[in-house]
């Protein structure tokens, strides 16, 4: 991580300064006969040797070893073939962690230089920017003596220890729970609504602070981004860490081994504040009592759907099954439209502590739920809960039997064709046999009991669904492939029809009863 030797160039006469050829190594330059040039130089060496008095040997080893391993002991400065100096100083991150090529020597790019132009600079301005510069690389070679990785470690420690990331962590349930709350439909439902216009106002004022990171920010620090850049600033002996946007994200101070954030917090400020939000909240609560109790009622339906989730999960294949046997839209139960709405919602497991996380755990995107608590009373008792369940149970199981028997015994209108059971097992088989092997006019064919080259080739003719509809019209077996594909009873192939997983239901029951 050093200036290779084989790119030194050193003469006598300036004993502070080491010369860089610029690009390869350049072994013409061999002297500074330039008259101009070797003035600015002596300059530039007085300076040095001026600005280097002023630190310990142990400071300039270090710089020493930052830059050449110990090797070489000057300033580094930047000569091209016609001996001269470049006009701009090289910035001391351009050493910092780079391994620099001994073929292709070290870059030179405008970015990585100073903007003063040393070749304009009076003498005082000569000292007082070379003066500067070395406290820069100073400070560079300090940060050098750790890599990369364990700065970025101690300055997430840092992080972590900073007061208002410790702040969040100690209240993180708290704050999660105010801003679930400041989005929650339940508001609306609360009486005072002046009062919870200006709670809702304040959580935007309070929360401004804990949304400037993202909870991963929060948790991980640094470690949450995928590339930071960093930066030095020797006079504050800070390094300021960015994001690859170039926003700040940290400031971190290196002897005190501390941060400052993007934004400073007054954290005693914002502890008092989201005390007094939670206590206001409370006081929200207490004056709207029905929808507390409204709210426990919840719980407890909750609950009770969780302890009886057996016989629910029956309930439920049964309704699925019934909508599988019907060739048209079912109306959910009541009940089970109860059932399902509670299950959607989320609420906290039951508890007597009335607090802003528990309120914020209630998750309810309709609150018009809560509105329908008293139509369910009558069966709040488990006796009565237990009766409605197992009536609802018994009628979806006499439905379904309904159906089912209605397949096996009655004729069914299907588009303009009316399909005694047979015909419509015949013609299920049928699809279900040839699916994807023959197209949709063959089907047709096959149904009214054509008898082609093709058809006896094949020996489709010998199917028991061939002919199963002979006296019908072939334009009207198309209505009744669309229709059984409306009913969810068939699908459509890039070639003939397959059935579908409610058609093998009806296929499978009606060929274990004919």
């Amino acid at each position: 991580m050093a200036i290779p030797s084989q790119l030194v160039v050193e003469f006598t006469d300036y004993d502070y300064l080491t010369f860089i050829p610029i690009g390869r190594k350049n072994k013409a330059v061999r002297s500074l006969a330039n008259k101009h040039t070797r003035g600015l130089l002596t300059r530039i060496n007085h300076a040095v040797s001026q600005t280097l008095s002023n630190y310990s040997d142990a400071d300039q080893l270090q710089l020493s070893t930052f830059l050449f391993k110990n090797q070489h002991s000057g300033f580094p400065l930047a000569i091209n073939r016609e001996e001269e100096i470049f006009p701009h100083l090289w910035k001391p991150d351009t050493f910092l962690w780079k391994e620099q090529s001994a073929q292709t020597g070290v870059p030179l790019h405008l970015e990585q230089c100073y903007k003063q132009d040393i070749t304009t600079l009076s003498k005082e301005q000569l000292q007082t920017h070379i003066h500067n510069v070395i406290r820069d690389y100073m400070f560079c070679a300090q940060i050098s003596q750790n890599n990369r990785e364990n700065w970025l470690h101690s300055m997430n420690e840092a992080f972590h220890n900073h007061p208002f990331i410790k702040l969040y962590h100690q209240y993180e349930q708290r704050i999660e729970a105010i801003e679930r709350v400041a989005a929650s439909p339940l508001l609306f439902s609360m009486k005072q609504p002046e009062k919870v216009a200006y709670w809702r106002e304040r959580v935007e004022i309070i929360m401004r602070p804990f949304r400037m990171w993202s909870k991963e920010e929060f948790h991980e620090g640094l470690d949450a981004y995928s590339e930071v850049t960093l930066s030095f600033e020797a006079r504050e002996k800070q390094i300021v860490v960015k994001d690859t946007t170039g926003g700040t994200i940290l400031v971190y101070h290196v002897p005190s081994q501390t941060v400052m954030l993007k934004e400073e917090v007054d954290v005693e400020l914002a502890s008092k504040r989201l005390y007094t939000t939670s206590e206001q909240l409370k006081e929200l609560m207490l004056l709207n009592p029905e929808l507390i109790q409204s709210l426990h009622s919840i719980q407890h339906w909750k609950d009770r759907i969780e302890h009886d989730s057996s016989v629910i999960n029956e309930i439920n294949n049964l309704q699925k099954e019934l909508e599988t046997w019907s060739m048209s839209p079912i109306e959910i139960p009541h009940l089970l439209s109860w059932i399902h709405a509670l299950m959607d919602l989320k609420a906290p497991r039951t508890t007597d502590e009335e607090t802003i996380e528990w309120l914020s755990f209630f998750q309810l995107e309709d609150v018009s739920i809560l509105s329908h608590l008293s139509s369910y009373k009558t069966i709040a008792k488990q006796t009565e809960w237990l009766h409605a369940l197992t009536s609802l149970k018994n009628q979806l199981q006499e439905e379904i039997n309904g159906l089912q028997e209605k397949f096996l015994q009655d004729s069914l209108d299907v588009g303009k064709i009316t399909l005694t059971p047979h015909q419509l097992y015949d013609t299920l088989s049928l699809i279900h046999d040839l699916r994807d092997s023959v197209s949709g006019q063959l089907y047709t064919q096959l149904l009214t009991g054509h008898s082609t080259n093709n058809i006896r080739q094949r020996k489709l003719d010998e199917h028991k669904g061939y002919g199963a509809l002979a006296n019908q019209k072939e334009k009207y077996l198309y209505s009744m492939f669309e229709t059984l594909q409306k009913w969810e009873v068939i699908s459509k192939l890039r070639q003939g029809y397959t059935l579908t997983p409610k058609g093998h239901v009806i296929h499978s029951h009606m060929s274990h009863h004919m």
